[in-house]
């Protein structure tokens, strides 16, 4: 028997959605206990050699692990950088076998991503003048002339603001970590998720940042939502109203809810069922409710009539569809199925009458935990967060690596401890990708690092790379990974 499984743990309300931030535990089959074993990495694998592979910053890393005590010793390690993995849902596309065999796909972080304009006619892509990062939700103002978006750049998630008319880029959230931005109906306000408080609760903050933020809710009003993860989805059409959602509920996975922006009144809930329901979005006429719905399989878009939900409700989309915006006209509802196919259903005008769905595009897109695109309003333009140079439309080189073993790993780490990087701190924060703060200091670990430099082939063995040029196969996503509550 093994001596334990080896397990990616996230916290619901973890610093950051990244999983760089996650820990790497061990669960014993025996007493079914969780011990932590490294904190800063996922996707873990044990080598015989007495290391731990995992995942960070985009690469692979190693640490040295002791199998009996179960205790990694630090510090890890760069072994190969630019394997295929998205560092927000903690997938990666490597393995290793007990014979000293490693494979991979090569790429990089797919979550690493430019916010980009795509042409819904023509399919030429214009990027916005903001500097490549990992990003998740955003929401564009309803002039469109802004954007708020999540930005998983940091030890905690921050909100920044793009201004397309001056070309800035301006953080606007400074404490806690902060998530799902979503515009006020005036444009002058941005509602958001924050842990400035010690828990997760919603705030208000001017987009200019011209004021703090302030809490929307009382503490008792919070209460009333549970103490589960809660994230801005839309505001009602005549701006009296925010609708959000909740999950991590152990039975009903995700809730609808409308909180009033003006006044005192309580939150209430609009739909709290077994089912997970999230991300809702209100017509222009304030007359029908999208939202994603899950009911123990594939995910759906559902349309409900607001606020009488209990009247009537339709399924407009199939299977693995997420992500439901209605078109500026009011006329059709767009929705993302699978990866990166936009498609679109005419649902007429007045009464709701949906019709058969369409492909407007299919393109690169990072799946995000709240919307993950907007339309202009013109309705020709959408906005993805595109990711940099990794695609799942194109091949993908599948390296096959035999007869390796990581060796004498403690010698690179000395090298490092003797040679420090000679570049100012300030200088390497705004060349590398990955910085975590630790012990109230800037403190940078470089990803780069050569092959040869980390792979040993065994004594007598020379180690052989394979090139192939496969497909990339389908990934596995959707939504519901990450409303699933407490750690994963």
């Amino acid at each position: 028997m093994g001596r334990g499984i080896l397990l990616t743990l996230q916290a619901a309300a973890s610093p950051s959605q990244r999983r760089d931030t996650s820990r790497i535990a061990v669960l014993s089959p025996v007493d079914g206990k969780l011990k932590t074993v490294f904190d800063g990495g996922y996707s873990a694998r044990y080598l015989p050699s007495g290391h731990l592979l995992f995942m960070r910053g985009g690469g692979l890393f190693a640490v040295r692990f002791d199998l009996e005590r179960l205790e990694a010793s630090p510090p890890a390690v760069s072994v190969q950088a630019d394997v295929w993995t998205d560092s927000v849902w903690g997938e990666a596309r490597y393995d290793t076998s007990s014979d000293g065999t490693l494979v991979y796909f090569s790429g990089g972080d797919y979550a690493r991503t430019v916010p980009t304009w795509i042409d819904l006619r023509t399919g030429e892509e214009q990027a916005l003048a903001v500097p490549p990062g990992v990003y998740s939700a955003f929401d564009l103002s309803p002039d469109a002339t802004q954007l708020a978006i999540q930005s998983l750049g940091g030890a905690q998630d921050q909100v920044y603001v793009h201004d397309f008319r001056r070309g800035t880029f301006t953080r606007l959230t400074l404490d806690g970590a902060n998530r799902c931005p979503v515009w006020s109906h005036d444009g002058r306000e941005v509602f958001f998720g924050s842990t400035r408080d010690g828990e997760l609760r919603l705030f208000r903050q001017p987009a200019d940042g011209s004021a703090p933020a302030s809490r929307l809710l009382t503490n008792e009003q919070e209460a009333l939502l549970g103490p589960h993860l809660r994230c801005p989805g839309s505001v009602t059409p005549d701006g009296q109203s925010l609708l959000l959602y909740t999950f991590g509920h152990p039975v009903r996975a995700g809730d609808l809810w409308k909180v009033p922006l003006h006044g005192s009144g309580d939150p209430e809930a609009v739909l709290a069922t077994e089912a997970n329901e999230i991300i809702p979005q209100v017509s222009a006429d304030g007359k029908w409710l999208a939202y994603l719905l899950d009911r123990a399989g594939p995910s759906r878009v559902v349309v409900r009539p607001f606020p009488e939900v209990e009247r009537r409700e339709w399924v407009v989309s199939g299977p693995d569809a997420y992500d439901p915006r209605w078109s500026p006209r009011g006329d059709a509802l767009l929705f993302r199925e699978g990866w990166g196919r936009l498609m679109s259903v005419p649902v007429g005008r007045g009464e709701f009458a949906p019709g058969v769905a369409r492909q407007l595009i299919e393109t690169d897109l990072h799946d995000a935990q709240g919307s993950s695109f907007a339309l202009s309003p013109d309705g020709t333009r959408v906005l993805v967060n595109k990711p940099v140079g990794v695609s799942l439309r194109d091949e993908t080189p599948l390296t096959l690596v035999t007869g390796w073993a990581i060796a004498d790993l403690r010698r690179h780490i000395r090298a490092q401890q003797q040679h420090p990087p000679r570049r100012p701190v300030r200088e390497l924060v705004a060349l590398l990708d990955h910085v975590r703060l630790e012990a109230g200091r800037e403190h940078i670990e470089v990803l780069e690092g050569r092959r040869d430099d980390f792979l040993i082939p065994p004594p007598g063995q020379r180690a052989q790379q394979d090139g192939f040029q496969l497909a990339h196969p389908p990934g596995c996503v959707g939504k519901d990974r990450s409303h699933a509550g407490g750690d994963q």
